[in-house]
């Protein structure tokens, strides 16, 4: 499993620090902390999920459930491009508008 947060969909900043809930079929739960590029991942030695998966992503109080389950791509990139389409669900974003100032991201 792999993907990367942004801040908005308006204002793609990564997210870091944000936290990666995913439950596979079985009930087994898996977190992942995203690094300074917004990024997650989890290793297939690591957490070998049963599909579906449900995936929620936090950071401070603010929470965003993705409103379907995973069926079988482990690429968040493979249904989430950068832009919107019919073949793209767009960036995976935690707000919907303006985000909160301290909100940390980016590489140094």
């Amino acid at each position: 499993m792999a993907g990367t947060i942004f801040s908005t969909i308006a204002a793609p900043k990564p997210v870091s620090g944000a936290l990666v809930t995913m439950v596979d079929a079985t009930g087994r739960t898996f977190l992942s902390e995203t690094n300074c590029a917004g990024n997650f991942f989890v290793r297939v030695e690591t957490w070998r999920p049963v599909f579906p998966v449900k995936t929620s992503v936090k950071w401070g109080t603010q929470t965003m459930e993705m409103e379907s389950a995973i069926h079988r791509e482990a690429s968040c990139a493979t249904c989430h491009g950068l832009t919107t389409s019919p073949s793209s669900a767009g960036p995976v974003f935690l707000w919907d508008g303006t985000p909160p100032e301290n909100v940390p991201g980016g590489c140094k």
